[in-house]
């Protein structure tokens, strides 16, 4: 940078010296993908006058919090597609105008089919909400599903393996009705091997007779 100082006598001095500018570092936003919901977090703005941040999904506010909080919670998964914002508030400031990238390590569970014993049929109950779930997938624009099928512990393993895999296959023909097109999923049997309670009573027996809906952004 040259600039000049003129002194009381006319006399002009020229002088030059180098300025350094650092960038100012984009806040990145993350999406983290879970059994129970989604996270979102983002890294603090280089504004200093923050005082409070919005986070909106497809143009929806979801939350507002404080500027050292920096955390809001959603009680589904996010696709990769949804448009999820934060602002800060004060300045208004754009913290990341951009789709923040999704992370997801496993397939998150969004929905569980319940059964009566040594049965896969899907009730009128279960019908309402696999029309439900389908209308979540559309909306977040998932990309791909996995459907678990699992059973109690009171059939040989060979059986419970087999009805895992009718409770499966039934709750996906079911869906697929609701289903955008393009979507893919993956089936998976796991007979009586992922208790999510104990099989020595009989409501822990009506929670394993389940098939798990998960979905991958």
């Amino acid at each position: 940078v040259e600039y000049k100082v003129v002194d009381a006598g006319g006399r002009v001095t020229t002088s030059t010296f180098t300025a350094t500018i650092s960038p100012q570092a984009t806040p990145r936003v993350v999406v983290r993908n879970g059994k129970n919901g989604a996270t979102i977090t983002w890294s603090p703005s280089p504004t200093a006058t923050v005082k409070t941040y919005e986070v909106t999904l497809n143009g929806r506010v979801l939350c507002t919090v404080s500027a050292s909080n920096r955390v809001c919670t959603f009680p589904t998964p996010i696709g990769r597609a949804s448009d999820v914002k934060v602002k800060s508030i004060g300045n208004d400031q754009t913290v990341s105008p951009l789709t923040p990238a999704v992370k997801l390590n496993e397939c998150a569970r969004i929905a569980t089919i319940r059964f009566d014993p040594n049965s896969a049929r899907i009730s009128k109950v279960a019908e309402d909400r696999l029309r439900k779930i389908g209308d979540l997938i559309k909306k977040q624009k998932f990309s791909s599903l996995c459907i678990i099928g699992n059973t109690d512990a009171r059939r040989s393993d060979r059986e419970n393996f087999s009805l895992s895999y009718f409770r499966a296959t039934n709750v996906y023909s079911h869906l697929k009705a609701y289903l955008p097109a393009g979507i893919t999923a993956t089936l998976d049997y796991a007979g009586e091997k992922r208790p999510v309670s104990s099989t020595g009573t009989r409501r822990g027996r009506e929670l394993n007779r389940r098939v798990d809906i998960g979905v991958r952004p």
